[in-house]
């Protein structure tokens, strides 16, 4: 068994896919394998990665999707042929640094933990820094969902700063075909793992790339509603495990704001403020449904005030039927 799978997603990102194979694969952490997933890439990524595959044929296997199916099914790919104790994931455009692995392996086995939750920093799509902050704080701190599950509140859902013992995971995978993968993939581990450890080093080399679809503040999403799809599921799933009612209350919690957030985001579309109601309405109203506390968080209580207004409060409560009707056929529930 390797010590650790690293797991990345490829789509045409062959501007930055070596400097991203370079620094997983020179990692100090020699009991490693790297599983690229290339999502029917147009561009030269395959070549790139079929370069690297034969350049490390021990530690690097390439997998070839013949059509485009999404962050999410890649990861999944990845994760069902993955065969480290731990887990990592790297999107094929961000680097990291050349001890993250060892050090994160190495605090998890010390401690008999199951998560590393990692720091992060962002890097401009036109340029690549390579020095690490590194804080004066070496020693990681212990963050105990068990005792203290409103905490997952102030972690980022993001999968690629973190590390997963592979037990963890088990058989749990990625919700396909759905944006905001991470919310539901993220939450109810933390939880299931009950503690995790948290670096305060920047280890991970987030690119930002302006033109990227999660990074368009004030353009449309058509498939925002996704964080509904994908909370709603993990929920469920959260549901099965043994998670204490404490537990249970906080992910939902979490859920909510995650929902929120989206609301937020609509409330800066760039589009009729009419269009913007409608959109806000609808989207309280099919989570109301799924979610029947989020009418009680002073969020939702703000949003409706602010963007809906209390004249709009009236065709909120009244849209709400048709609104799940019309939700109802377009989604997986």
């Amino acid at each position: 068994m390797k010590k650790i799978s690293i797991i990345i997603p490829v789509h045409n990102t062959e501007l930055y896919l070596e400097s991203c194979l370079k620094s997983v694969l020179n990692q100090t952490e020699k009991s490693i394998e790297v599983i690229a997933i290339n999502d029917h890439s147009t561009d030269n990524s395959l070549a790139i990665l079929k370069k690297y595959e034969k350049c490390y044929p021990y530690k690097m296997k390439v997998i070839d999707l013949k059509d485009k199916f999404g962050v999410s099914c890649a990861r999944n790919e990845g994760l069902k042929v993955a065969q480290g104790k731990y887990i990592g994931f790297v999107d094929s455009d961000d680097f990291v640094s050349i001890n993250m692995y060892n050090d994160f392996c190495e605090s998890l086995e010390y401690y008999n933990m199951q998560i590393a939750i990692g720091n992060f920093y962002r890097v401009a799509s036109n340029r690549v820094l390579n020095e690490f902050y590194i804080s004066p704080e070496e020693n990681p701190k212990f963050c105990n969902y068990l005792k203290y599950p409103r905490n997952i509140q102030v972690e980022s859902p993001a999968v690629w700063d973190k590390v997963f013992s592979h037990d963890l995971i088990e058989n749990y995978y990625f919700l396909e075909n759905h944006i905001y993968e991470d919310v539901g993939f993220t939450y109810p581990l933390l939880l299931k793992a009950k503690e995790a450890l948290a670096f305060y080093r920047k280890d991970y080399a987030y690119r930002h790339t302006p033109g990227s679809i999660m990074n368009q503040v004030g353009n449309i999403k058509p498939n925002i509603l996704d964080i509904l799809y994908v909370c709603y599921n993990s929920q469920k799933v959260s549901e099965k495990w043994n998670l204490t009612q404490n537990q249970l209350e906080e992910l939902n919690k979490t859920f909510i704001d995650a929902i929120l957030r989206r609301a937020d985001d609509i409330s800066r579309w760039n589009i009729k403020e009419k269009e913007k109601r409608e959109y806000l309405s609808q989207m309280l109203s099919i989570s109301n449904y799924y979610f029947p506390d989020i009418k009680n968080s002073k969020k939702c209580e703000d949003l409706i005030i602010t963007e809906l207004s209390s004249k709009q409060l009236p065709f909120y409560e009244e849209n709400f039927k048709r609104s799940i009707k019309k939700a109802a056929k377009k989604t997986s529930f």
